[in-house]
């Protein structure tokens, strides 16, 4: 979906002058219909959302821009023969469809919850939340396609050629981990945004479930029964898509180019070796320490340039585990209150 017209609309059309004045309107008309059908948590929620929306427009705009590089770079390399997911140019109806149906399941679940109404500011929150979903939802397929991608390269890493002189400029390798430490960084905050948004949405609207008041904590299972089907639709689907998959899919993407650089290093390794035994540099000390620094030299700017450090592992957990605590909270929100009682 990401190569069609909604493309060249992010791609031609898009600009920050734009999306400021965009953003502006959208914002102003629900300060607007806040004024005449208030919503609770309003000046807190909204922000967030026009935050996210902000955030996956301005993804889209990225990886459009990145994957017209990445095409040029393929042309002349046998690497396009194992990215074809991620260059493929072909709308696909169905998931579309899907799209679409995954975000109505979204917001017929809140419906149905009574955590909006059919109004003029409950249509609204329809609007703008369901554009940011969907958008966000062709985000999470080019997390999904790159990692595919990193995993084809990664299996057939033997068949494809890099920079003989200097590894670290090779440039179909520098392509793939920029995109995937922007992706990285993108999903995962975009990702705290919306289990955020999640949770102030259950924590908002609490009160119009219908639960037991509890007296004692060992009558939880009898509350977890009582929920009802829409709630646990909506917690499920986003522990497994997002809480599970983003952080999964980030660790694969980490290790193809961890095996990726590490036969590259090998690689070079061999081949330097290879090419000066016909020399007999081993009978020359000079010449030896000089191959074993051009490899370490080459293997250590390797390293440097493309293995994460511990500041990034820190973080990626550190995001990861916040996610997990975000979505966590929600359900705590709906719990303690009823405990309280």
């Amino acid at each position: 979906m990401i190569y069609g017209e909604l493309a060249n609309l992010i791609k031609e059309k898009v600009n920050y002058t734009r999306l400021l004045i965009s953003l502006f309107i959208i914002g102003l008309i629900g300060i607007v219909l806040q004024s005449f059908e208030g919503y609770t948590m309003f000046w807190i929620m909204f922000p967030v959302l026009l935050v996210m929306l902000t955030s996956v427009i301005l993804i889209l705009k990225f990886c459009l821009k990145e994957l017209e590089k990445f095409h040029e770079i393929c042309t002349e390399n046998d690497i396009k023969i194992y990215c074809t997911m991620l260059l493929t140019a072909k709308d696909n109806s169905l998931l579309i469809s899907a799209y679409i149906l995954m975000v109505f399941v979204y917001f017929i679940c809140i419906y149905r919850m009574h955590f909006i109404e059919i109004s003029i500011m409950g249509l609204y929150i329809f609007a703008l939340g369901g554009s940011t979903f969907l958008l966000a939802l062709i985000c999470y397929e080019v997390c999904i396609k790159l990692t595919v991608s990193l995993k084809e390269v990664e299996k057939n890493i033997i068949k494809i050629a890099y920079d003989n002189i200097y590894p670290k400029n090779t440039l179909w390798l520098q392509y793939l981990f920029h995109f995937h430490k922007v992706l990285k960084n993108a999903a995962l905050a975009i990702s705290i945004l919306f289990v955020l948004e999640n949770s102030m949405l259950f924590f908002a609207n609490y009160k119009k479930l219908t639960l037991p008041n509890l007296n004692d904590i060992k009558n939880l299972p009898s509350l977890l029964t009582m929920l009802p089907l829409e709630w646990w639709v909506i917690w499920i689907y986003i522990f497994i898509t997002i809480v599970v998959a983003i952080p999964c899919m980030t660790q694969l993407r980490s290790q193809s180019l961890n095996k990726i650089v590490a036969y590259i290093q090998l690689d070079f390794q061999k081949k330097i070796v290879e090419n000066h035994k016909k020399d007999n540099v081993y009978n020359n000390l000079h010449d030896y320490f000089s191959v074993l620094n051009i490899i370490q030299v080459v293997q250590k700017s390797l390293t440097e340039t493309y293995l994460p450090n511990r500041i990034d592992r820190f973080v990626s957990l550190g995001a990861s585990l916040l996610t997990c605590f975000a979505h966590l909270l929600s359900f705590c929100m709906l719990l303690i209150p009823n405990f309280i009682k």
